[in-house]
């Protein structure tokens, strides 16, 4: 299927999907949520304890105690020519963190391509996750209504890496969850947990802090660190994890190599590779020139306290564990893979009359 054909198909579903975006001209171009859309917002939050009609709607809660985002329902998806569609409020942090004229379809991978995953090295963890990345930029489709263009799925979030591979593994599986058990401490006794992409927690974004997105690129400001100018990056993506991890490799790989001249140690100091992800503001700088942007940054040393605060304070991915609820009362899990990578596309059920 040609480009222009799913991008027909896509901008026919655009008025089930498309919330018009509202401007505060008071934050120089900056889209803000007014009070209509927090209210929006605010309901979503109230729904957990609701249902609708099919009990299949997708619905998010925060949860009290920890201030985390929660889906509470399996999504629905309207299907294009085989291309599931997302609804843009069932994505990490309600889409916040995209601009609202992209919208997102993904189809079903192929036993060639999730085979990769069946001769990965479990101990490889950089591997892992670029097989990852490379299985989300096949599938996926991004489409800007607003430019009736497509947009390289290399733009999807870094943070939400396992959210949108969760996706691909669920429609490869037929929506097969993810099981393993944990030890209930309200029970006392093993219990089974399914893993899924809507069951992925999150901590919210503040208010003010989504003031300083337009969909894209943060804008700091900095004047708590006594400095005047902000700063100014690209949020990370898939693009730029890619470039960071094979910047890495090559560097790594040049040590390796006798023949050639000895290795700088400021490419491999830590710092400069915490910073790294916030030090874009285009998406195809290089690393190099990145690295001289860095050095300057340490000339300055509130500058680096605001860079290192950021790197530390900027992390916009799903929790490391699950909350299930035990009777009302709630307990957490970490997040498992039972028996690696290479069985998360193995339905294990297929032949248990001749394996365990």
């Amino acid at each position: 299927m040609g480009n222009d054909e799913k991008l027909n198909d896509l901008k026919n579903l655009e008025n089930q999907f498309q919330k018009p975006i509202e401007e505060d001209s008071t934050n120089q171009g900056i889209t803000v949520l007014t009070e209509n859309q927090q209210t929006t917002e605010n309901k979503y939050y109230e729904m957990e304890n609701e249902s609708s009609d099919n009990n299949e709607t997708v619905e998010m809660s925060i949860l009290s105690d920890n201030d985390e985002i929660v889906y509470s329902n399996s999504p629905t998806y309207e299907t294009v020519n085989g291309y599931r569609v997302l609804d843009n409020e069932s994505l990490p942090y309600f889409g916040k963190l995209y601009p609202e004229s992209w919208r997102f379809s993904f189809r079903c991978p192929t036993v060639n391509e999730v085979s990769e995953f069946s001769t990965i090295d479990e101990r490889d963890a950089p591997k892992i996750q670029d097989t990852i990345t490379n299985l989300i930029k096949k599938c996926y489709v991004i489409v800007d209504t607003e430019t009736e263009k497509q947009v390289p799925s290399s733009q999807i979030n870094d943070g939400d890496r396992l959210f949108f591979f969760l996706k691909l593994r669920e429609f490869y599986m037929q929506d097969m969850p993810i099981e393993f058990p944990f030890i209930s401490m309200t029970k006392q006794e093993p219990l089974q947990v399914t893993l899924m992409a809507h069951n992925l927690i999150y901590k919210p974004i503040k208010e003010e802090l989504l003031k300083c997105y337009d969909g894209r690129k943060w804008t700091i400001p900095t004047t708590s660190f006594g400095l005047t100018e902000p700063i100014v990056f690209l949020n990370p993506t898939l693009d730029i994890s890619q470039r960071i991890f094979k910047y890495m490799v090559n560097k790594y790989r040049e040590t390796q190599d006798t023949n050639k001249t000895k290795i700088n140690k400021s490419e491999f100091n830590r710092k400069f590779l915490l910073l790294l992800p916030f030090l874009y503001e285009q998406g195809n700088e290089k690393i190099e020139s990145l690295n001289i942007k860095f050095k300057q940054i340490e000339k300055n040393e509130k500058l680096l306290k605001a860079y290192i605060t950021l790197a530390n304070k900027m992390i916009h991915t799903n929790e490391e564990y699950l909350v299930v609820d035990i009777d009302g009362d709630e307990e957490r899990t970490d997040i498992k893979f039972p028996g690696g990578w290479k069985n998360l596309f193995i339905d294990n059920k297929s032949f248990e009359k001749l394996f365990d």
